[in-house]
């Protein structure tokens, strides 16, 4: 009589398949923050008016105030 508990399953092909969709989703993660880094490049390299991560600080703030250019 056949046991219906048991898995007939090959271990190793099922430990593949883990690891290649582990793979996959890492695959994408860095595709998305390679496309997110690029992408905040090219639209800070176009308007260079945006605030740098270093415009929180006291000298960087008195020395846009100087340069509106109209607004």
């Amino acid at each position: 009589m056949s046991e219906p508990w048991r898995d007939t399953r090959d271990p190793m092909a099922e430990r593949q398949r883990i690891i290649r969709h582990r793979n996959l989703a890492l695959a994408l993660v860095l595709v998305f923050f390679v496309v997110m880094f690029f992408a905040i490049t090219v639209v800070k390299m176009r308007n260079p008016h945006l605030p740098s991560p270093r415009a929180g600080t006291a000298a960087a703030a008195s020395a846009s105030e100087g340069t509106s250019h109209g607004r």
